[in-house]
């Protein structure tokens, strides 16, 4: 028997390994693969929830080693990013370099994972990128780094039929593009889904009053185009969540530029509105347990697209951060209108044809378990002699 692969997984941030864990774990159970969790960027950051911890005690429970790589970043200004990046690309090359893997697994499209993406191209490894091909044109790099990490990698194992269509607009050989559907199914299928219980328990710590049903899930993080008006449009769309009457689960923005605003506009609110329930970071489990149970996800984040199909829950969608991204039928776009977010939860709440339109659709993000559709293909892909020969 032929020794097992050995696979590099990098994870930056709290929402990316929320995704890629659970096919770092998949692969992980697999006898032909050798699987490490390379963590650094926003994980490190004490201000931001210490996610690293969460990413160590995931990886002990199974028996993946966790390698902690660069220093926590500070994301004031572009200066700020452009430095960040320059340090942390080499100390993650040093890193990689002990375990020489066959593969580099990056997922996404944040600063950390293009900064991880280019140091493992450059360094000669076969990068793999999970979640190419979106296209969401609300973001300043959105979209700009995730089709340059694209262009980097070697392999793609993209969420649906349209993103392989549109990478395969970017002239990748068709051979290296694979559909493998969302991680959150893979989480889903699992049973890794807090119920309500638990949900309410760990959110309602130290309260009178204990989170109820039929709450509102609330995801909001800064557009990069105009981070400052992050501020601003939190404090608009904590208003409108406050007319509604029901209770809140709120939690806390990326480490963007312009989330600082919007913390202090959550913090803010808490204390006039004692239906608002705040965690910095509820973790994976949570809150996919959180979406789940919740009466509609409402915010700016991947997530309202990406994981609520799962669960056939309504989805209330604001602004342009997210605009052009392949949305299931349970997705209502709004702009930044406090009376037209309130009209949409109410719609998407109420309305006995969106109902039916919940029942009826189809998740364009389901294609069963994603680490086995890598495991199927992935040792083929990795014995071509032509893996790293890039052409287009």
């Amino acid at each position: 028997m032929s020794d097992p692969l050995r696979l590099a997984f990098f994870t930056g941030n709290r929402a990316e390994f929320g995704l890629i864990w659970p096919i770092v774990r998949g692969l992980a159970e697999d006898r032909a693969f050798s699987c490490r969790l390379f963590a650094g960027g926003m994980h490190l950051v004490e201000s931001r929830g210490n996610t690293v911890a969460e990413v160590c005690a995931a990886g002990a429970e199974a028996d993946i080693p966790v390698i902690r790589v660069g220093a926590p970043p500070e994301f004031i200004d572009a200066h700020g990013v452009v430095e960040w990046t320059a340090a942390f690309m080499p100390a993650l090359s040093e890193a990689l370099a002990e375990c020489d893997p066959a593969a580099v697994f990056v997922y996404g499209d944040r600063i950390e994972t293009f900064a991880a993406a280019t140091a493992a191209f450059l360094r000669g490894w076969v990068t793999v990128h999970l979640g190419g091909g979106h296209i969401t044109s609300g973001g300043l790099w959105d979209d700009s780094l995730r089709h340059a990490i694209t262009k980097l990698a070697h392999v793609h194992f993209v969420s649906c039929e349209k993103d392989a269509e549109h990478v395969l607009g970017l002239h990748e050989e068709p051979w290296r593009i694979h559909v493998i559907g969302s991680p959150a199914v893979e989480r889903h299928l699992g049973g890794q889904v807090a119920d309500m219980a638990e949900l309410s328990a760990a959110v309602s710590a130290g309260r009178p009053q204990r989170l109820g049903g039929e709450f509102l899930l609330f995801a909001f993080h800064p557009d990069t185009t105009d981070a400052g008006l992050a501020g601003q449009r939190a404090r608009l769309c904590l208003d409108a969540l406050a007319k509604t009457g029901r209770d809140v689960l709120l939690t806390g923005p990326n480490g963007d530029l312009g989330s600082d605003a919007i913390l202090a506009a959550i913090h803010d609110s808490i204390g006039s509105h004692p239906q608002f329930f705040f965690r910095q970071h509820l973790g994976a489990r949570l809150y996919l347990g959180a979406v789940a149970a919740c009466a509609a996800v409402v915010g700016n984040s991947s997530s309202g697209l990406l994981e609520t199909p799962l669960f056939r829950k309504p989805a209330v969608d604001i602004g342009l951060r997210q605009r052009d991204r392949i949305a299931a039928a349970n997705v209502v776009h709004v702009p930044f209108d406090l009376d037209k977010i309130v009209d949409a939860i109410h719609y998407v709440r109420t309305d006995p044809a969106f109902a039916r339109r919940l029942a009826a659709m189809e998740n364009p993000f389901d294609h069963g378990r994603p680490s086995r559709n890598i495991a199927r293909v992935l040792p083929g892909l990795l014995r071509r002699g032509d893996i790293k020969t890039k052409r287009g």
